[in-house]
């Protein structure tokens, strides 16, 4: 599991989500690179909700604004990542 370690700090705390986009990353860049940062930034907004609900704050809010919505609104604390 070398891969994994490439980046903990952003993902520490979703273990499994990093090993996934790792995985799915390193196959598909040999294929294509677009693929692989759409897989990222998905994987970073799955990241996203889950905070938001571990957070406390209510989903079902962050789901009918959409996350670029609540990241872009000045009242979201500033993500490390």
């Amino acid at each position: 599991m070398r891969f994994a370690t490439r980046r903990p700090k952003s993902l520490g705390r979703l273990g499994r989500v990093t090993y996934a986009c790792e995985h799915e990353s390193r196959n598909i860049d040999t294929q294509e690179t677009k693929s692989r940062r759409r897989w990222v930034r998905n994987q970073h907004r799955s990241i996203e909700v889950w905070r938001r609900r571990s957070s406390g704050q209510k989903s079902a809010s962050t789901s009918r604004l959409g996350i670029g919505d609540v990241r872009n609104a000045p009242v979201a604390k500033p993500t490390p990542a």
